[in-house]
């Protein structure tokens, strides 16, 4: 019955015995036994209501526990009763969408474990809370849940990059040398936006790929290294047989021919030789306070006799003159004259190219901007590249080197390269470098 029934029930029960008593004319002996057997049946009731009540009231601890069976329904058809139903079937689905998220997180846990990446994920104050096996493999067997991220790697520079990803949400990649593990690890950093912020770390084994390409470079740098005397003894008697040979003569042809081949040979060597030094980063930026007008009016006079021979226009755009930069004055003058002698020699006879630099973002950006021939945006990802040329079957001068080692002078500063073109219209290079002070640490290495 429902409560209101239940709660007229020592009522009744009273009114009857009271009502009983006056008709055999014993009304307080009625009255008296109606008072007891309602007492009764409130006491009785209540217990009853208070106990299921009780029950209800502990059904959440009962849920939490999702192996505890929920208790079955009273079989009354009270108010407490249907609530109580209405409840059952809630709690009933909530287990059930508990059980599908955890046996869906399970298959994700285990999906990840079977991954040969590793992966972590950070909190905001550099906690790991999370490793599969591969990430505890790659750092050395240990399981970094619950310490520190600095703790885990132990390496400084990995940690300030995880910092930077959390507070600003910029993506960044490190390579990361595991103590003691002659282990060279690929990391990617990324933030996961929540309140607070966390962020992934995706680590990739990449020792063999470094030290074949540290085997690369030592191969590179030897055989040119190796070149420079041969090729040097060669320019030395072919300009010698030059100056005792005839002008006049055939022979004198094939001379100069030969003279020039050593010279695009003997560049090609120092070109190999410069961006095998940029990659391995063993040669420390050599930084100092530098004028940027001072660095472009250099690159102007050295490149000016080069435009004039080939009819091109180059000027400097104006420039804060005051403007210091902390750079490797040497390196970045060498990277704005490949960008200017490549801008001049894809630029028509009447054309011109300009030379400016910007300071007034975040980043100093040096620009190197041309009328020629511009190039098609299938090459623009490549061009890059070591021997890359837009056109191969053009005879323009150069190694294929020159942007390359743009790039890698770009990176070694801490910077980036970037380039717009239109066919037929040109060409716009930028160099962007950070305005931060950058200290003398050691380099990041570059993986390619």
């Amino acid at each position: 019955m429902s409560l209101r029934l239940q709660y007229l029930a020592p009522s009744l029960a009273l009114l009857a015995c009271a009502l009983a008593g006056w008709i055999v004319g014993w009304p307080l002996v009625g009255l008296a036994g109606g008072t007891v057997i309602a007492l009764a049946t409130g006491i009785m009731l209540s217990r009853h209501a208070v106990r299921r009540l009780a029950d209800l009231s502990d059904m959440p601890s009962r849920t939490a526990a999702l192996a505890s069976p929920l208790l079955e329904s009273s079989g009354s058809l009270d108010e407490i009763d249907s609530a109580y139903s209405s409840i059952v079937r809630w709690l009933a689905g909530e287990r059930a969408t508990i059980a599908r998220e955890r046996s869906q997180t399970d298959r994700q846990i285990r999906m990840l474990d079977r991954l040969s990446d590793g992966v972590l994920l950070v909190t905001d104050d550099g906690t790991v809370i999370y490793a599969n096996v591969a990430a505890a493999n790659l750092l050395g067997g240990r399981n970094p849940v619950g310490g520190s991220f600095i703790a885990a790697v132990r390496d400084h520079e990995a940690s300030d990059s995880l910092f930077e990803c959390l507070r600003f949400g910029t993506e960044a990649r490190r390579n990361i040398e595991v103590p003691g593990e002659d282990r060279v690890v690929d990391a990617i950093f990324a933030r996961v936006s929540g309140d607070p912020n966390e962020a992934v770390v995706v680590m990739r084994d990449v020792t063999e790929l470094t030290k074949l390409q540290t085997l690369r470079r030592d191969f590179v740098a030897n055989v040119s290294h190796e070149l420079r005397t041969p090729l040097s003894t060669i320019k030395i008697l072919t300009e010698t047989i030059i100056d005792l040979s005839d002008e006049a003569s055939e022979q004198m042809r094939f001379l100069e021919k030969i003279d020039a081949e050593v010279d695009s040979m003997s560049a090609l060597v120092q070109d190999l030789l410069q961006l095998t030094q940029l990659e391995s980063g063993r040669t420390p930026l050599s930084l100092s306070q530098v004028a940027v007008m001072d660095i472009l009016n250099e690159v102007h006079d050295r490149m000016v006799p080069i435009a004039e021979r080939s009819r091109v226009s180059l000027r400097i755009l104006d420039g804060d003159p005051a403007f210091v930069l902390l750079v490797d004055e040497r390196r970045i003058k060498q990277a704005l004259i490949n960008l200017v002698s490549n801008a001049i020699a894809h630029t028509r006879p009447g054309g011109k190219v300009e030379i400016s630099f910007d300071s007034t973002g975040a980043d100093v950006v040096f620009r190197v901007a041309d009328s020629g021939v511009g190039i098609s945006s299938a090459d623009l990802d490549r061009i890059w590249e070591r021997f890359y040329k837009v056109d191969r079957s053009r005879a323009h001068p150069g190694t294929g080197l020159g942007l390359a080692i743009v790039k890698h002078v770009a990176q070694a500063h801490d910077g980036s390269v970037a380039v717009t073109s239109e066919v037929g219209k040109g060409s716009t290079f930028e160099i962007r470098l950070p305005r931060r002070p950058l200290g003398p640490r050691p380099r990041r290495k570059i993986v390619r």
